[in-house]
């Protein structure tokens, strides 16, 4: 898991419209 990404929460969380 990288600290660096901003969105690394939207990485692991699938996003379904």
């Amino acid at each position: 898991m990288s600290k660096t990404h901003p969105n690394v929460n939207f990485i692991q969380v699938p996003v379904t419209p």
